[in-house]
Parts: C-alpha cells; sequence; structure tokens
C-alpha cells in the first residue's frame, strides 16, 4: 500500500513523500495521502508546493481548519505569491473568518492585480458582506479578463442591482438574457423585477425554471413576479 510504502522510505526525503502522497491522492487514496504530505510537511516546513498541496487535501476531506495551518506557513514562507495568499483566502472564508479572508483576498491582489481567483473571491465576500458597491470594480476586472465568465458575470449583475445600478445590471445581463443559463436568467429576472417591468421579469424567471427545474428560487421569483404583474393588470 501507499502508507507502507511512505513508513519504508525515510520521512525526511520530502522529494520522494511528496511524489507518493500526490499518487495516493490521485488514486483516491485521501487518508493514506494526508499521513504522507504531514510527514512531507514536517520534513520541509517551509517547501511552499508540499505545504500548499497538503492543505488542497486537508480540505478535500473536509478539515478545513485543518489546511489553515500549512496555508498559513506557506504564505509565511512566500508572501508575494498570490495563489497562496488567495487559497489561504479561501480557507478563512470557509471557516467563517470574513475580515481574514478579505485581507488575504487583498495581499492576494497586491502580489498579483490581474489574480482572477482572488478578484472573484474579494467580489464575492464583499457582496456577502454587505457592500456590493465595492465589489464591483474586482468584479468588472475579473469578466474583462475572462468574458466567458459566467460566475462572474452573475456575481457583477448582483453586485450592480444591490448597489441600485439597475440600468449597468441589465446592460450587462443582455447576452445572458438570451441564453439558457438559469443562474443568469434568474438574475435578469431580479433586474427587471427591480427595474418594475414586472411582465418580463415573469417570462425571465419562467425561463430560468425551463432551464432548471430544481432552481427553488427562480420558481417562487416567478410566482412574486406573477403577482406583481396581475395586480398592474387589474388596475
Amino acid at each position: 500500500s501507499y502508507l507502507k510504502t511512505a513508513v519504508e522510505v525515510n520521512p525526511a526525503d520530502a522529494d520522494r513523500l511528496a511524489p507518493l502522497a500526490a499518487k495516493a491522492r490521485a488514486a483516491g487514496d485521501v487518508a493514506t495521502a494526508l499521513t504522507v504530505y504531514a510527514a512531507a510537511a514536517e520534513a520541509r516546513p517551509k517547501d511552499v508546493p508540499v505545504l500548499t498541496a497538503y492543505a488542497a487535501t486537508l480540505f478535500q476531506s473536509g478539515d478545513v481548519d485543518g489546511a489553515l495551518d500549512p496555508l498559513m506557513k506557506a504564505a509565511a514562507a512566500a508572501p508575494d505569491r498570490a495563489p497562496v495568499r488567495a487559497s489561504l483566502a479561501a480557507a478563512f472564508r470557509r471557516k467563517g473568518s470574513l475580515p481574514e479572508a478579505e485581507r488575504e483576498y487583498r495581499e492576494a491582489l497586491r502580489a498579483d492585480a490581474a489574480y482572477l481567483p482572488a478578484l472573484e473571491g474579494l467580489g464575492a465576500l464583499l457582496v456577502a458582506t454587505g457592500r456590493p458597491a465595492e465589489a464591483v470594480e474586482p468584479l468588472r476586472t475579473a469578466l474583462g479578463a475572462d468574458p466567458g465568465n459566467g460566475e462572474a458575470l452573475l456575481a457583477l449583475a448582483r453586485a450592480m442591482r444591490l448597489s441600485g445600478d439597475l440600468a449597468g445590471a441589465a446592460a450587462a445581463l443582455k447576452d445572458a438574457a438570451a441564453g439558457n443559463d438559469a443562474a443568469l436568467l434568474n438574475e435578469a429576472g431580479a433586474v427587471a423585477y427591480a427595474q418594475g417591468v414586472w411582465a418580463e421579469a415573469e417570462k425571465l424567471f419562467e425561463r430560468a425554471v425551463a432551464a432548471d427545474p430544481s432552481l427553488a428560487q427562480a420558481a417562487a421569483n416567478r410566482e412574486k413576479a406573477a403577482a406583481a404583474a396581475k395586480l398592474v393588470a387589474d388596475l
């Protein structure tokens, strides 16, 4: 087994341990991968690739708290590596430590202002913490660098809508509203609803439900828009 092989090799030989752990992880043997990565990280406490791979495996196992320690060590060893700081930010965010997550996303962007995961992560965090207007700039930058990124487009449109820029949100979603992405159609419907165009909102929500019948939010929004459209029609 991988575990037996790991015990047989020199525990201080991280050069051999890390590939062994990676092989175990690729084979789905996460428990062994964790054991071997732990030994490798202990032998090489400043080896950033080993530390980040160990943290990723801990994430995979569901141990978010455990992933923080190797990621913090990696960030200390490589403070100017955007992927390391963004990974640490994601771990803090998963743990619910939002101020720390925001700090690390900003450190990642200080290291690389165009690093997409940090731009998207910071934008999403700002929306989640009630600062949608601040989220627009990083999300717009992310979308500009990757125009086909549906998640960035969705987050940008939501940030614009929540910050009151309904025209901007509608413009951002103009092409998506003609497509078949349920989440984007639902957001386009939310923008139309906020603009008071309830019949159009109802149609967009209906299309979102047709694209993904499991999207409960779209179904609830459709009913709300239908009620508003009927109320206006009855006036």
